[in-house]
């Protein structure tokens, strides 16, 4: 059976591994520009029977007669018995007038920022835009943070948790605009950004706006899209066209909380898909899991993780929710819960000084198990002594939740 796969993101090389394990499969890879996620899947890539094909250009998708055409060192036509659309995301340059100027960068997920330049401003203050101010701070840099919502990591954070990162920004000398909407850039020398009658000249400007499907020109018009150009997938992730799948940044997903379908241009979330379509190429059989919307990382000196529900936006949802916070200041550690009124846990926000991977993926599990905050004050956490505290800070949070509740 052959399988074509167009677009080398995290979502389509885990959809080529895991289909290229069956023998019976041919898969082709037309990846659209240099995929910076092949580097990280390199060795498993060459030692595999995948064709991978780079930079392609797709110049038609005939879904009657099954095949893609398109160029990369002279023209081609392809036949495939299944289609994976599996394109990586992009920025929202195009919605910002001048955003096409020399000295514009548009951030890429994954790809390390660098710049020559000292006055440099990035817009976005979002996971992306944050990781490329924190990739871009150097000790001499003039740098200056953009951002259309009044506060930091809006989507994951609730505004107390990320305090202490907007405090260490201004520590560091940048320029916060927060609650600023640009206009637009104007040019054509240096960037000037333009904003409610002011303005500010820039050497190199980094764009980290809201993830967008890549616009594929080729796709077929019977293949339905939703308004945001999302393509429309049932939930084994299969198309309006038949034997046409789609995965990764060109789909939504379902959210754990609230059960609806959101836009989620994540890693995590790209792989899942990836491993769950390669599974239904045959015969419907596996659907992909609602989210949590679980992210973390390094940002300046702490780090940084959130799953689930936020309590600002379950306020905004009309969803009852109660919430805890703990934080000890040595070593740094800040935890918020947000749960239900029967106690059940709905999310949690975690800030470390320390690497908190394995904390941020216990509460994966638990909201996932329906895990309450009464059941988290009784667990049994591992002491290692002598490192550990003799009441584990966990559970005293678990226990300050409890209380809560029966207050």
């Amino acid at each position: 059976m052959k399988i074509i796969i167009i677009g080398g993101s995290y979502a389509g090389i885990a959809a080529a591994l895991a289909i290229s394990q069956d023998s019976t499969m041919a898969v082709t890879v037309l990846a659209l520009a240099e995929e910076k996620a092949a580097t990280q899947f390199k060795e498993q890539l060459e030692t595999s029977t995948i064709e991978w094909r780079q930079p392609v250009t797709i110049t038609a998708i005939d879904w009657r007669q099954q095949q893609v055409s398109g160029t990369d060192t002279s023209e081609f036509t392809l036949s495939y018995d299944r289609l994976i659309l599996a394109m990586t995301a992009t920025g929202l340059a195009q919605e910002l007038p001048g955003a096409d100027f020399p000295g514009v960068q548009i951030v890429q997920p994954t790809v390390l920022n660098r710049s020559s330049h000292e006055k440099i401003a990035v817009v976005g203050a979002g996971w992306e835009g944050l990781r490329t101010l924190s990739e871009l701070a150097t000790p001499g840099r003039d740098l200056t943070l953009f951002e259309s919502m009044d506060q930091l990591l809006f989507r994951y954070f609730d505004q107390e948790m990320v305090a202490v990162l907007a405090q260490e920004l201004l520590d560091r000398g940048i320029h916060l605009h927060l609650g600023v909407t640009l206009e637009r850039i104007e040019g054509p020398q240096q960037p000037n950004l333009c904003w409610q009658q002011e303005r500010a000249i820039f050497q190199e400007v980094f764009l980290a706006l809201n993830g967008h499907p890549q616009v594929l020109t080729a796709l077929p018009p019977e293949l339905e899209q939703h308004m945001d150009q999302t393509i429309l997938v049932n939930e084994y992730l299969e198309t309006s066209l038949p034997n046409v799948f789609a995965i990764g940044d060109m789909v939504r997903f379902p959210l754990f909380f609230p059960e609806n379908d959101y836009y989620l241009p994540l890693v995590n979330q790209s792989i899942q898909s990836g491993l769950v379509v390669a599974q239904n190429l045959l015969e419907p059989q596996k659907t992909v899991q609602p989210a949590l919307r679980s992210v973390g990382g390094r940002l300046f000196n702490n780090y940084y993780s959130s799953v689930g529900l936020t309590e600002s936006e379950a306020r905004f949802m009309d969803i009852p929710v109660k919430a805890v916070q703990l934080t000890q200041a040595t070593p740094y550690l800040s935890i918020k819960l947000v749960f239900a009124p029967t106690g059940q846990l709905l999310g949690a926000q975690l800030v470390s000084a320390n690497p908190l991977t394995a904390l941020a993926d216990l509460f994966v599990l638990a909201i996932h198990a329906s895990t309450t905050v009464q059941q988290l004050a009784n667990l049994d956490f591992v002491y290692y002594a002598p490192e550990s505290q003799p009441l584990d800070f966990l559970t005293q949070l678990a226990w300050k939740a409890g209380a809560l509740l029966e207050s």
